[in-house]
């Protein structure tokens, strides 16, 4: 059986946003998510353990700005080039400092246990994969935690709130992140998700912890 033609469509489009379109993430992470996508992102923030952090998937380099402005010492990854570059611009314009490269969650290139926490924010197709969970909880230290803000849900204004929420969820996941959790458990992780209200939105974030043997 082929991919379906909605996969077909978001891996198009989604690429494209990672490379071609990369100088237009910012305004279409704005408009699809009623303004809530940064807010949406930090709150990841209270829940890093103190110590190095990984982001995967770094985009335009904002929470890397965060993460580095709270003292962490911070590494990115990302698979575009594009998006590296722009991250290199984000992280110099604000004064912050992160090693960032470029990559495949697939082949992380760090050693084992090197992570205190790793985060990662509205994630590509990757995260479904069980090859890349198995290398996030590899380079994640014992004692150490994944976070991944999953989705996000608009709760007013009604009207403008359903229109994003619709688009959202044809972009995205509609919700049960039940399955999801699962992918996370069967690579050894202990699991649970988060809703953590943001003024006008809802965050779902999975915190996933490496148990300590």
């Amino acid at each position: 059986m082929g991919v379906p033609w909605k996969a077909r469509l978001l891996l198009f489009l989604f690429h494209r946003l990672y490379h071609e379109f990369s100088w237009a993430y910012d305004l279409v992470s704005y408009v699809v998510s009623g303004g809530q996508w940064r807010t949406w992102q930090r709150v990841a923030l209270p829940f890093v353990r103190d110590g190095r952090v990984l982001e995967v998937a770094f985009g335009p380099g904002h929470l890397l700005v965060d993460l580095a402005r709270r003292r962490y010492e911070c590494y990115g990854l990302d698979a575009s080039w594009q998006m590296a570059r722009a991250a290199q611009c984000t992280l110099r314009r604000n004064q912050a400092v992160a090693h960032i490269c470029q990559g495949k969650a697939q082949q992380l290139p760090f050693p084992t246990n090197a992570f205190d926490t790793v985060v990662l924010t509205f994630p590509p197709e990757f995260v479904a994969e069980h090859e890349a969970l198995q290398e996030l909880y590899r380079v994640t230290a014992p004692g150490g935690r994944l976070l991944v803000v999953e989705g996000g849900r608009v709760l007013q204004p009604a009207f403008l709130g359903q229109l994003i929420n619709r688009a959202y969820d044809f972009l995205g996941e509609p919700g049960d992140y039940s399955q999801s959790l699962d992918r996370y458990r069967r690579c050894g992780f202990q699991v649970k998700m988060q809703e953590v209200r943001t003024g006008q939105g809802l965050a779902q974030l999975v915190v996933a912890e490496k148990p300590i043997t």
